[in-house]
């Protein structure tokens, strides 16, 4: 349902070139969604990062942050529309808790919502024997509000399941975006820095691929609205600062009782790299300095607690020789 909904409204909504699959129709009694077929997508971004060819994938990676912005530039708006679309195909489920699901809708929370999401990121902390410093609750539930509920003008369309680069294709020597089966209306920084926070922690880039990645992001997203830059980098900031919440509250507890393969590396490398995400971010301009102080003492403290294999990722495929030659 959400993938009809979502190809519906990009499909009715094209401006230029399409951002994803063209949707022929559908027959929710099946259900069956009948898209066009995008081909077998050779030089995506996920090829071309296993390849041994780092200029080949950083240009797919640029190509492909490009259309993720665009998605996000040109959905703005459009909640209203979206939801219309979903709710005539049936009805939405109820929303999980706060910071159990890493693809939530945004919407209203209670204030007993936003303290049982504090108590849960301090227990965690206590549990590993890390003190929560004084005003960390009120920056969880700014950082809450701003994101899960009411997100103002960063409010679009988002992709979801980002824990791959598959859900993108080259087609034409264009980047098309498929697989909407978890999209919905959300903060777009949730998902326009993939490249640092969610398979930016499963394999690593060099910095100044990174680097290369948020400019390209952030100049299309503000070419499209101007009034967005003055905010720009505090939404980044309060972004990273929900996935560092996320990660404590819902993946640390089951990394602390083991550690598991998941995806290319480990649930414990991507625990420890979510929250390296989050520290890196606010040392270089802290804008949530309590949550930041709470990560970089965890981050410490679970390097202590676990194996030294946890400790960092690799790089993807093609950047691990310049990388070596670089360190």
């Amino acid at each position: 349902m959400n993938e009809w909904a979502a190809t519906r409204l990009l499909s009715e909504r094209e401006q230029g070139l399409p951002l994803c699959p063209r949707l022929y129709g559908g027959n929710s009694a099946v259900p069956l969604v009948v898209l066009e077929d995008l081909g077998d997508g050779e030089g995506s971004p996920h090829e071309l990062v296993e390849s041994d060819d780092p200029e080949a994938a950083t240009a797919s990676l640029l190509s492909y942050i490009r259309e993720v912005a665009r998605l996000h530039a040109t959905t703005r708006g459009l909640d209203a529309a979206y939801r219309q679309l979903r709710e005539d195909l049936g009805s939405l489920p109820s929303p999980r808790p706060l910071y159990h699901d890493p693809w939530a809708e945004a919407g209203d929370r209670t204030d007993a919502e936003v303290r049982r999401a504090i108590d849960e990121y301090r227990l965690v902390l206590a549990g590993v024997g890390v003190d929560a410093p004084p005003g960390l609750d009120d920056e969880i539930a700014v950082v809450t509000r701003r994101v899960e509920c009411d997100p103002g003008p960063w409010l679009a369309l988002c992709q979801g399941d980002q824990n791959g680069l598959r859900h993108c294709l080259s087609v034409d020597g264009r980047i098309r975006l498929h697989d909407f089966g978890v999209a919905g209306f959300r903060h777009a920084l949730i998902e326009g820095l993939p490249h640092r926070i969610t398979w930016g922690c499963i394999h690593r880039l060099p910095r100044d691929v990174v680097a290369a990645m948020d400019v390209a992001y952030r100049d299309v997203l503000v070419t499209a609205d101007p009034g967005l830059e003055a905010g720009y980098a505090r939404a980044v900031a309060s972004a990273l600062a929900r996935w560092h919440i996320f990660h404590v509250v819902w993946r640390l507890p089951a990394a602390l009782e083991r550690d598991r393969p998941r995806g290319p590396t480990t649930l414990r490398q991507q625990v420890i790299a979510a929250i390296d995400a989050f520290v890196e971010t606010e040392s270089e301009r802290p804008f949530f300095p309590m949550l930041g102080d709470a990560a970089s003492w965890l981050a410490r403290r679970l390097r202590q607690l676990w194996p030294t294999d946890s400790h960092s990722i690799p790089y993807f495929p093609a950047f691990r020789r310049t990388a070596c030659r670089a360190g």
